[in-house]
């Protein structure tokens, strides 16, 4: 029988996937929508919520919509004071975040959300949550558990802006984060990394696990442009395309750097990606292992 101080010992998917790639692991979406949501949450936070309207959110195609329940952190503020909900919501790479306010006795249809600048209920808001880290500690224990450590290293000034959020994926790469409304998703970050990003826009290279708007091979070279050119901010998106190359499972994916006395101008980053299969790996601390895809850059 395994007692209580073996199970806490019991190794976390993020430790044994330490040594996996982040970059190319973001996942994809055209939009994100935050709803404000004191909790609980469950293993499967929108699904499962008791607001009828927020569980029918998880309907939507992951695709055109991810959706993530959001909260401040409980060391900065009451959870349960609010009579409402807000829900923010962007694309990544705008620079407006839209917002609006939805009171308890509403219940607004899923596709209230679809024309966001045409609908006067939606404005843009300044007071949104400038990152995102999952705390979902029923998904996976490994978020729980870093995700709310590095949240209670961060100082009033930054945890003013860094909430805590429901599932965004890639448990093994806990804890895990998503920038707004750039889109850029992040994994392994510390408390130092998410201070730089909030105070400086400086984004450590190091945690990148890629740009939600962006393929797996475009986050891959993406990544390769930002380290040739040395571009760290988050603040203005990076112009990617990709082809996949004939004849073979390779993609060639262009990068252009942003205009400005910072940037690299209308300089070109061109990198060929290709795809190879992991040694069989877990993908959270209940999942048995399998392989994975992964993409890197072809030298």
């Amino acid at each position: 029988m395994t007692d209580g101080s073996q199970r806490s010992i019991e190794p976390r998917c993020s430790d044994l996937g330490s040594a996996l790639p982040l970059i190319g692991t973001a996942p994809m979406t055209s939009r994100w929508w935050l709803i404000e949501h004191p909790g609980p949450w469950g293993s499967h936070a929108v699904r499962d919520a008791s607001t009828s309207w927020i569980a029918a959110c998880a309907q939507v195609p992951t695709d055109r919509a991810r959706v993530v329940l959001v909260r401040r952190h409980a060391g900065f503020h009451d959870r349960h004071t609010s009579a409402g909900r807000r829900i923010f919501t962007f694309a990544p790479g705008d620079h407006v975040v839209w917002g609006r306010f939805v009171d308890d006795s509403e219940d607004p249809r899923i596709g209230d959300f679809d024309e966001v600048s045409a609908d006067p209920v939606w404005e843009p808001v300044f007071d949104y949550p400038r990152v995102t880290v999952c705390t979902n500690g029923r998904r996976d224990r490994c978020c729980a558990e870093r995700g709310r450590a590095a949240l209670d290293s961060l100082p009033p000034d930054v945890l003013e802006h860094v909430w805590e959020c429901t599932h965004l994926g890639g448990h093994r790469f806990a804890p895990v984060a998503l920038a707004i409304p750039s889109g850029v998703v992040l994994g392994r970050f510390t408390p130092d990394s998410l201070i730089d990003m909030v105070r400086q826009d400086h984004l450590d290279l190091d945690t990148l696990r890629g740009r939600s708007d962006l393929t797996p091979p475009e986050q891959v070279g993406e990544l390769s442009a930002r380290r040739a050119w040395s571009w760290t901010s988050i603040g203005e998106h990076l112009r990617v395309s990709s082809t996949q190359v004939p004849d073979g499972s390779d993609v060639t994916v262009v990068v252009t750097g942003p205009d400005g006395p910072d940037g690299p101008g209308s300089t070109e980053h061109s990198v060929t990606v290709r795809r190879r299969m992991s040694a069989p790996a877990i993908t959270s601390c209940a999942a048995t292992p399998e392989a994975l895809a992964m993409w890197e850059e072809v030298h």
